[in-house]
Order: C-alpha cells, then structure tokens, then sequence
C-alpha cells in the first residue's frame, strides 16, 4: 500500500515537471546535476542522459564567470547559503550549441542525507531581453525624433525673428506675430 502511495507521488512529481514549461535543475554538493527535467533540455540543448552527473558550472557558466560561481558554490557547499540563494537573478548561461543567452534564475537549497544541495529553476527570457532591446531602442529613436523636431522649430522661431527685424529695419511692417499667448 505504502509502496504504492509513494510512486504515485513519484509519478505525479514526474509528470510536473516534465510539463513545466521552466527549467528544474538540481546539483549536489559537488556541483554535479542529479536532476534535469524536459524544460532544461529544450533550454540548454543537452538530453538528462548527457548531462546528469556532469558539474554544471563546467557546462552552463560563460569563462568569465566560472571562478565566481565555483567560489560562491564553495560558501553553499559549508553552509546552505549564499547571494543567489532565495533570489530571481538574471544569469547568462552558455547553450549546447556554444551560444550565450540569459535566463532568469530562481535557487532554493536543500539538505539531502547531511549535504546541501541546490534547486534551480530557470527561465528563458531570450525573448524578453531581445524585446527590451527593440524597445529601448524604439524610445532613443523617438527621443532623437523629438529632439530633431523641437531644434528645427526652434530654428524657424530665429529665423522668423531675424526675417522680422530685417522688415522692420528697411521699415516694413514684420511678416511673423511671434507673439506667444498663453
């Protein structure tokens, strides 16, 4: 009965996070990845076969950024806490393919048998961060636009104050009422 129950469980786990649509990864006490599900590898590129029991700082951590992660992974090993611990980070992560992207990065850790283990579950946010780009880039385009626009009416305003003051010089009447009403 007993055994029963727990597959169950086992099962309903299973089929969870196989449809979630985020990565659930989990890694050991050395860094090595004992949990990979269906989201994680249409994110990273890898199968569970290739990558289970790998370091995945090894695999997924950009060069520049191998170092920081094995030191901050070495204050988690000792104590089941550090800066990323119970956060949302963005992080970049290097794909199979040899591609860098970004997601977004949530850690919990958890002690299994006296050894602090580590539960990530990432988001792609490719899309987002490509979108946020455009957008930004959207906004400077306008900003110039309006900056262009208000320079050349500002430009006219002189030139009409000029064309004014010539009228007026040779004694014509000025062509332009500059005369701002509020």
């Amino acid at each position: 009965m007993m055994e029963h129950v727990v597959k169950e469980k086992e099962e309903l786990f299973r089929t969870i996070s196989d449809f979630a649509y985020d990565a659930i990864i989990m890694i050991d006490d050395n860094g090595c990845i004992t949990y990979w599900n269906k989201a994680a590898e249409r994110i990273f590129g890898y199968t569970r076969d290739e990558i289970l029991g790998r370091n995945l700082h090894e695999i997924l951590a950009p060069f520049h950024l191998y170092e920081t992660f094995e030191n901050a992974f070495t204050l988690f090993r000792e104590t089941g806490d550090g800066i990323a611990i119970g956060k949302t980070l963005e992080m970049p992560f290097i794909k199979k393919d040899g591609t860098e992207s970004v997601g977004e990065l949530s850690i919990s850790s958890v002690k299994i048998k006296d050894k602090w283990h580590t539960i990530g579950i990432v988001r792609d946010i490719r899309e987002r961060k490509k979108m946020e780009e455009e957008l930004k880039e959207k906004v400077e385009e306008l900003e110039n636009f309006h900056k262009v626009a208000v320079d050349r009416e500002l430009r006219m305003i002189e030139l009409k104050k000029e064309i004014n003051e010539l009228c007026e010089k040779y004694g014509e009447k000025p062509r332009y009422n500059l005369n701002v009403e509020g």
